[in-house]
């Protein structure tokens, strides 16, 4: 009876408590109703994926809101690329953290593509490590194995390394625009095909393009660094009036003709008889950065003619034409030497600091190309 009475009294207590309450916590419950209609509305405008929907993974995400899983093991998984269940993933230490990927890969690749596979493969794991979790080193050992027995198929084509999260850090500085690892991460927030803070950005793709993915391999597994050239166009700054004056007197019909190209430039061309022709590359017509030359390797007397003619008034937006000439026409004529052999022909000489190259596809009924162009040397820019 005692246990009843108690227990009726403390029902009334907090009744009346209930009661209390609820004037007192009418603001701050409809503060907290409007904060969940606010963020409601936010997320419902937000077009991109939000990982915290779909992940089966326990992640946290970093001030910048880059997902980062607890665990390699888990990152790896839950990009399904290596899994402890597929058993395509072992973990030798924990502390220090060392690992093996077994990727799966055709043995009868040819040595140069399974290089570029294991490579790519090698970056991308390296850097979604310091990427998406807050390991601060790691032993990676990439080996490739059979897709269908699963055995490894050669030693020589294994990529191992030990790199700190600093190390890793200056080269992605170094053949990329990166800034930090968030840089290999999108947030946009548009993006119906993006999983915010979790897909890759443009860069983590770039950073394993032909142009420097061999560099950036190597850089992850010595720790040096070589920062790659590449040939730059100088602007010859050549105007494409006086060349149509000039050619004028092989055909007084010839006018210029422009079109628009995707990277910002004009082409301006002259053509010269139906194969004949000449096309200057740049943003003006009287302020050019090279010049095509087109025609046909036949054995035509016309194409001939208007070949030489052609090669004769480019050669003039050189300092030395009569030197520049000569050296095309000797190119020429070593090409048709060549031509008896091969199907496509490539070949280049510099003159005066001026590049001459000579491209010919005889597959192509003949079709050539003579370019001539200013090149510099300059270490490779990262955008």
């Amino acid at each position: 009876m005692k246990k009843l009475f108690i227990a009726s009294l403390l029902g009334f207590l907090l009744t009346a408590c209930d009661g209390e309450n609820k004037t007192v916590n009418t603001e701050t419950t409809t503060e907290k109703t409007t904060t969940e209609q606010v963020a409601q509305k936010e997320e419902s405008e937000i077009k991109a994926i939000m990982l915290e929907r779909i992940a089966e993974k326990p992640f946290t995400k970093n001030a910048k809101g880059t997902v980062i899983f607890n665990s390699v093991t888990d990152m790896f998984d839950d990009f399904g690329t290596f899994s402890l269940e597929d058993k395509n993933i072992k973990v030798i230490s924990e502390k220090p953290l060392s690992i093996q990927l077994f990727h799966n890969t055709f043995p009868k690749l040819d040595a140069k593509h399974q290089i570029m596979d294991v490579e790519d493969v090698f970056i991308s794991s390296l850097l979604k490590v310091f990427t998406y979790t807050n390991t601060n080193e790691i032993t990676l050992e990439v080996i490739p194995v059979d897709l269908k027995t699963k055995k490894p198929i050669n030693k020589k084509y294994n990529y191992k390394t030990t790199v700190s999260r600093e190390k890793a850090l200056e080269i992605l500085k170094t053949y990329s625009s990166a800034n930090s690892f968030d840089d290999l991460v999108n947030f946009d927030k548009n993006d119906p095909n993006n999983i915010v803070g979790y897909s890759g950005s443009d860069i983590s793709i770039a950073i394993r393009n032909d142009k420097v993915r061999s560099y950036v391999a190597n850089a992850l597994k010595t720790g040096k660094l070589t920062v790659p050239t590449e040939y730059v166009i100088i602007p010859i700054g050549f105007d494409m009036n006086t060349l149509a004056e000039k050619l004028v007197k092989f055909d007084s019909s010839v006018f210029i003709q422009t079109r628009k190209l995707n990277d910002g430039n004009n082409a301006y061309r002259i053509n010269l008889g139906e194969v004949v022709m000449l096309e200057g590359i740049g943003k003006e017509k009287k302020n050019l950065d090279y010049l095509t030359v087109q025609f046909g390797f036949v054995n035509d007397q016309n194409l001939i003619l208007q070949m030489l003619a052609a090669l004769s008034v480019s050669s003039t937006i050189t300092p030395n034409s009569d030197k520049t000439f000569k050296e095309m026409t000797k190119m020429v004529d070593k090409a048709s030497k060549m031509l008896k052999k091969q199907e496509s022909i490539k070949i280049k000489s510099i003159v005066d600091g001026f590049t001459l190259e000579l491209s010919i596809h005889k597959n192509l009924g003949g079709l050539s190309y003579f370019t001539i162009k200013k090149l510099e040397t300059r270490p490779m820019k990262f955008q």
